[in-house]
């Protein structure tokens, strides 16, 4: 084969791997909400509610996961986005991609169905 040829192979196995991903699940339904769950015991259980029916801290005004799963507007967007933006209130906790897609696939999995 020349080497164009083979450039344009690559090239299309490139874009049909993109064009899978595409069609590919959404990471709510790849990621392991357990795992989601003893993300959130550990860095986010001193300030917010974890569980559904748990309480939070008498101390603490940040909602329960179970209030945020239950809000229209707080998609999985829209919580990636939370998780990633730095804010006075929440501890400065960097979590990796896979971290963030378990902690907001448990969070939207406590949606009252």
């Amino acid at each position: 084969m020349r080497k164009s040829s083979l450039r344009f192979a690559a090239f299309l196995a490139a874009a049909l791997l993109l064009a899978g991903q595409a069609f590919a699940a959404p990471a709510e339904d790849r990621v392991d909400t357990s795992r989601g769950e003893t993300y959130a015991r550990a860095w986010c259980a001193a300030c917010h509610a974890v569980a559904r029916g748990e309480k939070a801290e008498a101390f603490s005004t940040a909602p329960s996961f179970q209030s945020l799963s239950e809000n229209p507007e707080l998609t999985s967007i829209a919580l990636h986005a939370y998780l990633q933006t730095p804010h006075k209130k929440m501890l400065n906790v960097i979590l990796q991609p896979d971290e963030a897609d378990e902690i907001v696939a448990y969070i939207l999995s406590l949606k009252q169905k």
